[in-house]
Order: structure tokens, then sequence, then C-alpha cells
């Protein structure tokens, strides 16, 4: 019996350990700070955490003027200070000011939520992410200086803080980051992100209901997630070919989203990022996409087509396509239809061979704009247009000034700019597989 109490004690102590968040402690400048270890072998690194088994039982276990060493001696090792962890000064509310070293690169979410007390911080030149909520609801947080080190920026990281509020409305940029749009915005907005911009953080045009154009440009390596979640006047848009990957949520609940272009360089669609996009009537997913997560496509009852150009039937999450019909024709490359046959959820689709005219129009579409400078009257010529293509043609700032259609098989068609001032225009010729840009130049 005593056997077994102490078994269960030992149990019990070692559940108990091990769910606090610190390894140890170490006192700076009279101030215990707790530290988890990331590595125990050459070269030890830890990073700074909260005290105990949740941020919220101490609320208070960081105050006053907190400064935060490099390296710290435990157990016989110097261990190197590189970041600092979710919640670590969460709830701190009589934090006064922080002194970060060098050393980190990294501070994690909602790390100094509701330090209501700290008025201003300085982010070291040696951090390059904040994460989501860093800074949210700190009262007081007046000043906060931002090295050009920092290229990943959480959603929300400054909510609520003056510093923040304080910014005029419209787009806000942090170095070469978008880090949201301010304010209410106008119907009928057009954006046109500025040249030079690495990354659009999460939410950052989250229910903007009055965007319905936007030019992303190819400095854009990173959309955030959510990023146009409940945009529903937003009707289409391109993805720049530096981006990777379709982020969760990132089109979530866009109800007039008719048209995208998913470019060739995307191999991930994360979960929900088609969620409830009724107005889609087809979809194209490129040859280098290997994975689709969950709901990804759930709800876009307006789809009457799918194609997929990858030869392996990307992994599928759960229910990817709920709620679509599976009756639409899904086109795939005609040597892999016995895979996507016996693939999960891809074998519910009507399968057939990807014709010849689709593969065409991928790769072999040539455009043509003359005369270029244009006067009055512009011509586009398209070869191997195998089907009917949206012809958008926007000015310097990204608003769309002409819309037209253009039918399968035409060869030729005619503008009229008369009515436009002189300056550059970018003409788009989209639809469900194919995405080009021309430069037109309008003199007068």
């Amino acid at each position: 019996m005593k056997k077994s109490l102490l078994v269960l004690l030992v149990i019990l102590f070692a559940i108990n350990f091990s769910s606090k968040a610190e390894d140890f402690t170490a006192i700076n400048n009279d101030d215990t700070i707790y530290y988890e270890i990331l590595s125990s072998v050459f070269p030890y690194t830890a990073e700074v955490t909260f005290r105990g088994e949740n941020y919220y039982n101490y609320p208070n276990k960081y105050a006053g003027d907190i400064s935060i060493p490099d390296s710290v001696f435990y157990n016989g090792n110097y261990y190197k200070v590189t970041s600092i962890e979710e919640y670590a000064f969460c709830y701190c509310y009589d934090l006064t000011s922080i002194n970060l070293p060098n050393s980190v690169t990294s501070i994690g979410r909602e790390a100094f939520g509701d330090c209501l007390g700290l008025t201003s911080i300085i982010i070291p030149n040696s951090v390059t992410s904040i994460g989501q909520s860093t800074f949210y609801n700190c009262s007081s947080l007046s000043s906060i200086t931002i090295p050009s080190s920092v290229t990943s920026i959480g959603s929300r990281a400054f909510e609520n803080t003056p510093w923040y509020n304080s910014k005029p409305d419209g787009l806000v940029y942090i170095n070469n980051v978008l880090y949201s749009y301010k304010g209410v915005m106008p119907e009928n907005t057009t954006i046109n992100i500025q040249e030079g911009t690495k990354s659009i953080v999460g939410l950052a045009f989250s229910g903007c209901s009055g965007l319905t154009s936007i030019t992303i440009p190819n400095s854009v390596t990173s959309i955030g997630a959510n990023t146009f979640m409940d945009c529903n006047r937003l009707t289409s848009i391109i993805i720049p070919d530096s981006v990777t990957n379709i982020g969760s949520g990132l089109f979530w609940g866009c109800s007039e989203l008719i048209s995208i272009q998913i470019p060739n360089t995307v191999n991930l669609i994360k979960d929900m990022a088609f969620f409830y996009c009724d107005k889609l009537t087809s979809i194209t997913i490129p040859s280098n996409v290997d994975s689709i997560d969950f709901y990804a496509f759930s709800n876009c009852t307006g789809l009457t087509s799918i194609t997929c150009l990858a030869e392996t039937p990307p992994n599928l999450g759960t229910d990817v396509f709920r709620y679509v019909d599976t009756t639409i024709p899904l086109y795939v490359p005609s040597n892999s239809i016995p895979l996507y046959q016996a693939a999960d959820q891809w074998q519910d689709f009507n399968i057939q061979a990807l014709g010849l005219d689709i593969i065409t129009s991928v790769n072999n579409v040539n455009v043509l704009i003359y005369p270029n400078p244009a006067q009055d009257k512009a011509k586009i010529r398209i070869d191997n247009l195998d089907s009917k293509a949206n012809i958008l043609v926007l000015d310097i700032m990204g608003k769309v000034v002409i819309r037209t259609v253009i039918a399968k098989g035409t060869k030729e068609l005619e503008l009229n700019v008369s009515d436009l001032p002189k300056g550059i225009y970018n003409i788009l010729i989209v639809n469900e597989t194919i995405s080009q840009t021309k430069k037109l130049i309008i003199t007068k």
C-alpha cells in the first residue's frame, strides 16, 4: 500500500513539475526571471517565460522595471536568451518598462498582453518576428521602436494601444509589412499595395466590405490568415507568383468572389481558405499543390467544375469539399485518373481527363497589346484562347476603369481608351486557368 502510494505521489509530482512553464529561475538586478530551456545541448538556448502552470496564475509575476540579460547561467552552462515566449508577461499590470537584449530574435503571442502600465518599448535589431496580439491592450503604450529587421508581425499585435490608435485611418505600414487597414473603408474602394511590401498581416482587411479590388505586388511573399475574411464585395483577385501558400481562412466569407488565379508557386492551401465563397464557379488547383487542409472549399456551392493539375492527388483534410456538388466534373491529367479514382474525397467527383484546350490555355496563351503607346484605341491580340476570359484595365491606383469579356477563340479585341487620361495602365487577362498582365501606356 505504501509502495503504491509512493508511486502515485511520484507520478503526481512529475505531472505537476512538467506542467510548469519554467525550467529554472535566475535573478537579474534583484528581479526573478523565469526561463524555459530550448536546447540543453551546445549551443545552449533558453526563452523567457511565465511563472507556474498558466500565465494567469501569477498576474504580477513581473513588475516595475525589468531587464532581461542576453545569457543566463544554469546547471554549469550559459544559456543564450533567444526569445520571449507567448504570454510571458501577460497580465503584468505593474510592469512599467522592459529592456530586451540583442540576443532575442522573436517575441511570442500576447507576450505583453494587458501590460497596462507599460508606456514604451524599444525592440532590438535582432528581432525578426512579433507574434499575434503581442502588445494587445497595453493601454499606456504610446511609444514603440520597431527595427527594420522585423519582417513578420502577427494579427492585432498592437491593437488597443495609444501607439496604434494615433495612426491615421487607411493603410498602416510597419517597415515593409502591411499591418492593417485602419478605420471604416469607403464603398467601392480599390487598393494598390505599395511595391517593396514583403508581407500582409492576418486580418488586415477583415470585414472591409467596401473593398472591391486590390493589386498585390510580386514583392509580397506571405499573406496572413483571414486577411480578406468577410470582404463580401471583393469580386476577383490575383495572387502574385511570390506566394507559396494560401493561408487559413484567407477568403472566408468572400461571397462575391467570382474568380481567382492561384499561382503555380503555391504548394499548400490551408484550412477554410475559401470557406463560403459561394459565387466561385470554377477553380484551378496548380500542379505543385500537394496538400489541401480541412474545409478549404467548404460551402462553395456555386462551383460547376474543378481542375486539378497535380499528377499526384493532393492530400485532403476533413471535408475539403463539404456541400460542393460532387456530380460536377473534376478535370485531372489523363494518366492520373486511376490515382484520383482511388483517392479519398477526390473519388467522389465526376473525374474526367484534362483536355488539350485547358493545357494549351495554361501554357501557350500569347498576348499582344498594340499600338502601345496608344491614344484613342488599343487592340488586344490573344492566340490559343480556348475559353472566355475577363479583360480588366486598371489605373495606377489599381482601380478598374474598363471591364469586358473576350469570348473563346477570339483572336482580337479592340478597346476604346479615348476617355482615359494619359498614364500607365495594367491590363489583366484572367479566367480559371490563365492570368496574364500587360502594361499599356496612353498618350494624348
